[in-house]
């Protein structure tokens, strides 16, 4: 009767499909371990076993028909399927899931620098190796170095290190190689700065590059640059941006888009948009930059992806059955998580902040991570670039605020002289706490999200600023902006300072070419990196989503500056370089009366150099009483000092005790940048001539 009944029971099994179903999919993985699971339908399993990349791996059913396996993926593709027996002669077979590996297998190392006294000891350490390979070490000194032959000795994953006390000033590099038996080779590179101080290692969680101090930053949006822009017409202007004293410039996304436009709706972070032109024309853009010393940044986008990213579609399409399910967000944040999300009202599965079609990604999961991660090396290794603005990062830090830390020893570790932009607020100490070196000068509240400091208001069409404002005491404003409303910045924080960006309107739009120059005087006075977006220069106006082209193949950035702003740009560029004291982090106001009204007064110092700026925000001329601080200077009071506008050549000349209330005029809506100095300065513009005494 038991015979009979399973007789029965197995003729009619193909009455119903019997099927071995495996629950993923076909993917690229950005984890080596993965878990492949499934259900047996139909047939009566009495063993399963699973082949993974040709090896038969035997499985234990779970409660009759499922099945769970734990796998480690090899480099490159890999191939798998189940296999169920009833233990007799019929079989059947899984359909074969493909998973690649979104990485290269690599030995993972860090280098470093200790420092004892006048001994320098440069160190590594092996933070992972896939394979267990057999590695070699190498030490070398960059070529840029300000003197060769510092390297002293090598023991392989250490080195000696020996600067002469007479050695000039400045960082130098060493790059550690690591060879694997397999000829994978990977690199990790550190410096020391030597100075009046010593010797000094850097600090992978807290230091940065001195070129970031000095940094002009230059925004491009590549596809408006010129008419159908392309990476070629970049590099055609890079010899005229450095003559205007650009030091890194900022490209707008350059990945792969699907809508195109300013592309920040990715759809292959290790693409390029084709639009724009090959690799082989982004590498000769940077090696361009490069030799006219000038940096190269990348937009990055780490909050989202385009809503057709492949990923997306393919959650989209499979759900919770998708490899890519968990790679984005797909719950609200909690309470009290600044920036609530909202969900997609389309697709339903998604959410976003305050855009379309653009949903966020998950960096609770670690796939997520691994996978930006290698992304963002990629163009690193690839390019040598040298940092990325991070796109809309306000929205990752406030999900997973551990990533910027990661993210940062991860990049730093290649390069660690690379700049980390973060789009988030510089008022807020958490975005530089060992995480990024630079953010945007935001204010509060968070509702408001890219309140730029100087900002009144938004309204429609137009931009409201202190400096167009119809209050009576600008002053007080200004000083509640650059005080972030009386509770200061972090000592950590270095701000980006800008009058424009893309998302705002051209500056000159709403303000006079006065007011614009006041604006500009005070954005590359103060602590902080300035900005320039393109157009800026040249008095553009409109907003950057007008699409309107910048320039002309055929012609000069200058030829489009009706306004007189080139040249004012490039002497504010030139004095900011040429003066240690602005590109310091001193930064403290400074008496000045009328109090209370629109006359407001800054001073930066570094070592002894001091630099005063005197603004008059008011409509009409006004003479500013400032009161330098003497006793802090330590000045002596048989000197005669003098102050020199560095803007207009202007001197004022006084002694010890009358710089404590030093008369100074000021034109309507003007700045004035005063060096103090025991010595008459003869200063040139920048077409060689001598400045005039005058205003």
């Amino acid at each position: 009767m038991q015979k009979l009944l399973y007789i029965l029971l197995f003729s009619s099994m193909p009455l119903f499909a019997q099927k071995v179903i495996i629950n993923e999919h076909s993917a690229t993985a950005w984890s080596r371990d993965e878990v492949i699971s499934g259900t047996v339908e139909n047939f009566p399993a009495k063993s399963l076993s699973l082949t993974f990349n040709g090896k038969v791996i035997p499985l234990n059913v779970i409660q009759g028909t499922t099945f769970s396996k734990a796998v480690k993926l090899g480099e490159g593709l890999n191939t798998i399927f189940v296999k169920a027996s009833d233990g007799k002669d019929r079989n059947i077979i899984s359909d074969t899931i493909r998973l690649t590996l979104g990485y290269k297998l690599r030995p993972e190392v860090y280098a470093y620098a200790e420092v004892s006294g006048k001994r320098v000891t440069l160190k590594s350490e092996l933070l992972n190796n896939p394979d267990s390979a057999k590695l070699s070490y190498f030490w070398g000194e960059d070529t840029t170095n300000p003197l060769r032959g510092t390297l002293s000795f090598s023991s392989g994953e250490s080195a000696g290190l020996s600067i002469p006390e007479d050695a000039p000033r400045g960082e130098y590099y060493y790059n550690f190689t690591v060879v694997s038996s397999d000829g994978d080779t990977v690199h990790a590179r550190t410096y020391v700065t030597a100075d009046s101080l010593g010797i000094t290692p850097f600090n992978i969680k807290t230091g940065h590059a001195s070129w970031i101090d000095k940094a002009v930053i230059y925004e491009i949006t590549p596809y408006l640059f010129v008419p159908d822009g392309k990476f070629k017409d970049i590099t055609e202007k890079i010899p005229e941006l450095a003559d205007f004293g650009i030091t890194a410039i900022w490209l707008q996304p350059i990945n792969a888009t699907h809508n195109g436009g300013q592309g920040y709706d990715v759809m292959d972070y290790f693409a390029l948009r084709n639009d724009l032109g090959t690799e082989a024309d982004f590498r000769d853009l940077v090696r361009t930059a490069h030799s006219h010393g000038i940096k190269v940044l990348m937009d990055f986008m780490a909050n989202h992806a385009s809503i057709f990213h492949p990923y997306a579609e393919d959650s989209k399409k499979y759900r919770e059955k998708s490899h890519y399910w968990n790679f984005f967000q797909r719950q609200r944040s909690p309470e009290g998580t600044p920036f609530r999300e909202k969900e997609n009202t389309d697709d339903g599965i998604f959410w976003y902040y305050f855009w379309d079609q653009l949903p966020n990604l998950n960096y609770n999961d670690p796939e997520v991570q691994t996978w930006m991660l290698e992304a963002m090396k990629y163009w690193i290794e690839k390019f040598d670039i040298d940092g990325y603005r991070f796109d809309a990062v306000w929205g990752v830090n406030a999900r997973c605020p551990g990533f910027a830390r990661k993210m940062r020893l991860a990049l730093k570790s290649i390069k660690p002289e690379i700049l980390l932009l973060a789009e988030d607020r510089a008022v807020w100490g958490s975005v530089f706490d060992c995480r990024f070196d630079l953010a945007f000068d935001w204010a509060e509240p968070v509702e408001w999200l890219s309140r730029w400091v100087w900002q009144t208001s938004f309204p429609d069409g137009g931009s409201e600023t202190i400096f167009n404002s119809s209050s009576s005491d600008k002053s007080l404003m200004l000083r509640q902006s650059l005080t972030n409303y009386g509770k200061g910045y972090s000592p950590k924080a270095k701000i980006l300072r800008f009058l424009e960006n893309n998302d705002t309107y051209h500056f000159i739009n709403d303000h006079t070419l006065s007011q614009t120059k006041m604006a500009a005087a005070l954005e590359f006075s103060l602590n902080g990196v300035p900005l320039i977006y393109t157009g800026q220069e040249t008095g553009m106006k409109g907003h950057a989503y007008d699409g309107e082209n910048f320039f002309l193949r055929s012609r000069p950035i200058s030829a489009k500056d009706e306004a007189g702003l080139y040249s004012f740009y490039k002497k504010l560029i030139s004095i900011r370089k040429s003066l240690p004291a602005l590109y310091s982090d001193n930064y403290e106001e400074v008496k000045v009366s009328p109090e209370g009204e629109n006359i407001f007064a800054f001073r930066r110092w570094n070592g002894h150099q001091n630099v005063f700026t005197v603004l008059n925000m008011d409509d009409s001329p006004a003479s500013a009483d400032l009161s330098v601080p003497v006793d802090k200077l330590q000045l002596d009071p048989a000197k005669t000092y003098y102050l020199t506008d560095m803007l207009s050549g202007r001197k004022f000349q006084a002694g010890m005790e009358e710089l404590k209330n030093l008369r100074i005029p000021m034109d309507p809506q003007s700045a004035r940048i005063l060096l103090l100095s025991d010595t008459l300065l003869t200063l040139r513009n920048n077409y060689g001539r001598n400045f005039s005494s005058g205003n």
